[in-house]
């Protein structure tokens, strides 16, 4: 894959995994607050950044363990795609609290 394609390719997986978090995020979250269900880590004392960062972890962990595999994991309903794109989600996740919590500046 060359610079090119890659970035093309990088440009799909990000539109893919933008309308994923949309969605996603209607299902957790409201219009009111957009991280609501990761505010629910601070109950158990873990700052919501933290929580995600726990979140990120596992997916990778996951992503790991089925390249071990071969790809192929247990639940055929989430792929190795599906995960790699929750940790690219969570990333961006990360980012917005951490704008929101203004320990990061808006992006321009």
């Amino acid at each position: 894959m060359n610079r090119d394609q890659f970035l093309e390719h990088d440009k799909k997986l990000s539109e893919q995994a933008h309308a994923l978090m949309e969605r996603k995020n209607d299902d957790y979250a409201n219009s009111e607050y957009a991280f609501a269900n990761f505010k629910h880590s601070e109950i158990a004392g873990v700052p919501m950044e933290l929580g995600v960062i726990v979140r990120m972890s596992d997916k990778m962990s996951r992503i790991a363990n089925l390249i071990k595999k071969g790809g192929e994991g247990s639940v055929k309903e989430e792929s190795m795609r599906d995960n790699i794109m929750d940790l690219k989600n969570y990333a961006g996740i990360l980012d917005g609290i951490l704008v929101d919590k203004e320990m990061l500046e808006e992006l321009k």
